[in-house]
């Protein structure tokens, strides 16, 4: 299980975090204290300098899965980078979780059933993760994914939480918007526009890198930088600037 904390994050937070560190156990089984692994997160001054205000403090989520199925794969792997509205990092958790089913897609994540070991169900950890995920907005590349497993466990937990899709930024569809045409693949678009690379399909370091994204999204609508007012989907749906990017970024703008 790896946890890290950072400087004024809020009791309830810390609480929230340490139901979830009891439970899950991440590959490594490490504890990280205070460190901070994103460049764009090691510069102290980067939220009170944009002057940044969501409309909500937000979880960065990211999910390894046995496959592409919410209905008949399963979430093998958990990964969550906790933000302040104002894009401060509060923290971070990880773990990998015990199905009752073989591990899929093991050469996508790599997970095998040795490395789960002591690793919990997603019944035991949904009701600490619903109450840290509760009131945020979250935050995934390719959200319509992440969401569709996270929801399909909740239910298979019979516990009543979900997230609205409609609520969630999703930086692949963002990534249409504020970066230059090529691919739009996690790994791939944070190394042709110089962010932090890290192992990928990793949860944890995948959900940094979709952080390191989102700020990446904010620091260009804070300077007027578009690529474009209107994209497409891979799917072919109309993808336009985030409602919640535009309006924490307004004070600023105006």
């Amino acid at each position: 299980m790896k946890i890290t904390n950072h400087d004024g994050i809020a009791d309830t937070i810390e609480f929230q975090l340490a139901a979830l560190q009891k439970l899950g156990r991440n590959r490594d089984e490490t504890t990280q204290i205070g460190s901070v692994s994103s460049a764009i997160f090691r510069d102290k001054n980067f939220s009170h300098r944009f002057d940044v205000s969501f409309a909500a403090p937000l979880a960065v989520l990211d999910l390894e899965t046995t496959g592409l199925h919410p209905e008949k794969d399963r979430v093998v792997e958990i990964g969550l980078v906790l933000l302040a509205a104002d894009c401060a990092i509060q923290g971070e958790f990880s773990t990998l979780l015990k199905i009752d089913r073989d591990l899929g897609a093991h050469f996508v994540h790599r997970i095998t059933d040795a490395s789960i070991g002591n690793a919990p169900r997603f019944s035991q950890i949904a009701a600490p993760l619903s109450r840290l995920l509760a009131g945020r907005i979250i935050v995934a590349h390719n959200a319509r994914f992440d969401v569709g497993f996270l929801n399909m466990e909740f239910v298979r937990a019979a516990h009543q939480f979900r997230v609205n899709l409609s609520e969630t930024i999703c930086t692949l569809d963002q990534s249409r918007i504020f970066c230059t045409p090529g691919s739009h693949s996690l790994q791939q678009l944070v190394a042709r526009i110089g962010l932090p690379q890290r192992q990928a399909h990793c949860a944890l370091d995948d959900a940094r890198s979709a952080s390191d994204l989102l700020l990446y999204f904010v620091k260009n609508e804070l300077a007027g930088i578009r690529q474009t007012q209107m994209a497409r989907s891979h799917s072919g749906e109309k993808v336009f600037p985030s409602m919640y990017i535009t309006e924490a970024c307004a004070p600023k703008l105006r």
